[in-house]
């Protein structure tokens, strides 16, 4: 019997060393954050002052908090791992927030659209009011055999739409040069609204370019009047 209870004091104390050393290990490589900065558009210079504050979590066990300085000064990373579930990361003395969205994937259904308020709120709606425009110039939305044509590569790409007037693969630089962000401002204890000259101001600031070759799979519902009912943009 103590030969066994030794040799199973042995076994644990092994274990705890062995969890210590991979603890250990991991802590050495994962805090060890190096981020690249690429300037795709405009000037480096423009750059200078600014820091972009990132926060990661792995299964609420570990969390990376970094300081990247886009003028290519020295990056910070705060790691933290903890064996118990995590849950927040750092709490962290911040005045305001600024937060952009862009949505690359885009389902919506029910009365007229309106293009253009769903373009303010990051949805990245003008493929579905182009392809709208081509099937009513041709008619094809009020074609039997096309709206036939149109379910069936909806369903062969997986788009969800009930009754599309016609479906498409598009390039999304067709439509845009630039990400179209929508901005929203969080600060503590306070209500704030990004006006729309502001919001144009910010993406005329971070314009992020929307490469060549990016593809989204379009479909679109128009009623018996020609209007746009409903739609789906899928990127690939």
């Amino acid at each position: 019997m103590r030969t066994s209870l030794c040799l199973f004091a042995a076994l644990t104390l092994a274990a705890v060393l062995a969890l210590f050393l991979c603890f250990g290990a991991v802590r050495a490589d994962a805090a060890d954050a190096d981020w690249q900065i690429c300037a795709l558009e405009g000037e480096e210079a423009a750059l200078q002052g600014l820091t972009l504050s990132l926060a990661y979590h792995s299964g609420d066990h570990l969390y990376w908090q970094s300081d990247v300085p886009l003028d290519g000064g020295a990056q910070r990373t705060a790691f933290r791992t903890s064996l118990q579930r995590l849950s927040a990361p750092y709490e962290r003395d911040v005045r305001a927030n600024l937060y952009a969205y862009a949505d690359f994937g885009v389902s919506v259904s029910g009365g007229e659209l309106d293009v253009r308020e769903m373009e303010k709120e990051g949805q990245m709606a003008a493929p579905l009011a182009d392809l709208a425009e081509e099937a009513r110039e041709s008619g094809a939305y009020l074609d039997a055999a096309a709206r036939d044509r149109a379910r069936e590569s909806a369903a062969a790409l997986f788009i969800g739409a009930e009754d599309p007037a016609a479906v498409a693969t598009v390039d999304l630089s067709d439509s845009y040069d630039f990400v179209p962000f929508h901005f929203e401002l969080s600060v503590p204890d306070a209500a704030c609204i990004v006006s729309e000259e502001d919001e144009q101001a910010l993406r005329a600031f971070f314009r992020v370019p929307v490469p060549e070759g990016t593809l989204a799979d379009v479909a679109v519902e128009l009623d018996a009047q020609g209007r746009l009912v409903g739609g789906e943009v899928h990127a690939r």
